[in-house]
Order: C-alpha cells, then structure tokens, then sequence
C-alpha cells in the first residue's frame, strides 16, 4: 500500500480483516502485509486486494499472482468481447 493512505492503513491495522494482522506500517507511510495465508484463501485474498488497482502490488506467494492474473485477463477478456460486439453491429 502506497504513501499518503496512513490514516486508512492505521484503521485496516484496526479492522476484523483476516489480513489485518500481518499489516507492518513503514515509517514513510507505506504497508506491507508479511503473514501466511492458507491456499485456500487465495482467491479470497485476490478478490480484496484487486480493487486496489495500482495502490497495492503483490510480490508472493506465486500461487496469488497466478490467481491475480487469471482474474485480470478474465476481466479483459470480458470487455474485449464486449468491445468487438458493439463494433460488429
């Protein structure tokens, strides 16, 4: 999570969320959530952190990227064909 989401960071830090207890805040203001996750959480824990768009980016496990960009490509899949429809009429 990036610089300037302090005051958010702080109140995840605070919530119920099953990745709220790995959360470490930086001194510069960034997060980091260093924890284990079971497998079978993954696509719950792709499914959280998507929505963030840019303002989050996963570096492991590999199992969650691959998860990550099967859910993005889906998506653009989605729009793509949606696209090439409203073109074809």
């Amino acid at each position: 999570m990036q610089k300037g989401n302090t005051l958010s960071l702080h109140q995840f830090k605070n919530s119920d969320c099953l990745l709220a207890g790995g959360l470490k805040i930086l001194e510069e203001g960034d997060g980091i959530i260093d924890m284990g996750i079971n497998s079978s959480a993954l696509e719950w824990v792709a499914d959280f952190i998507l929505p963030l768009g840019k303002n989050a980016t996963v570096l492991e496990p590999v199992e969650l990227l691959d998860i990550m960009k099967r859910k993005i490509h889906e998506l653009y899949q989605h729009y793509f064909n949606v696209e090439d429809s409203k073109e074809r009429q």
